[in-house]
């Protein structure tokens, strides 16, 4: 059953339920929309029902949100799809929500992927931006992209220092 999300939401449901509702934007391509509790249209776009756990979702030290996404791998699909499309750095968005929520949900994390683990589960790790990014560099590179360092021996002049480079 679809349910759409306008105004009040899940109106057909009769019941006080306080557990949350997460609905995660998975940024592969194309992007992945799941919902922790049932399909639904909402923002225009259909979220698919998936068994995800979100845990440890908390806010910071620094002010940014993190959490952990946590799929049964089953058939193997969730993993496939993060071994083949590398999930390190790509955005992740979590809204929260309530069965008797009068308002629309709340973008609660907006993150990304700091990496998974794949076997019997596959488990995302999602960090703030912010932190992601208040570490540099990122990405380290080496050889055979970064080798056009001098060789060592080479003699660096500015004014009068001169550096001469040693090898490791």
């Amino acid at each position: 059953m679809t349910t759409a999300l306008s105004g009040r939401l899940f109106q057909d449901t009769q019941e006080v339920v306080t557990q949350p509702i997460y609905l995660i934007e998975l940024g592969f391509d194309p992007a992945v929309r799941i919902s922790t509790s049932r399909e639904l249209v909402w923002d225009g776009f259909y979220w698919r029902a998936a068994p995800v756990t979100v845990s440890s979702i908390d806010n910071t030290s620094l002010g940014g949100q993190q959490a952990t996404l946590r799929f049964a791998n089953q058939d193997r699909v969730w993993g496939a799809l993060v071994l083949s499309q590398v999930a390190q750095d790509r955005p992740v968005k979590i809204w929260l929500t309530y069965y008797d929520a009068a308002a629309e949900p709340i973008l609660y994390c907006d993150g990304m992927m700091d990496g998974a683990a794949v076997g019997a589960d596959v488990t995302l790790n999602v960090i703030a931006r912010s932190t992601a990014y208040g570490s540099t560099p990122r990405l380290l590179c080496g050889p055979p992209f970064m080798n056009h360092l001098p060789p060592a021996g080479t003699e660096l002049k500015a004014g009068n220092v001169t550096i001469t480079l040693t090898p490791r």
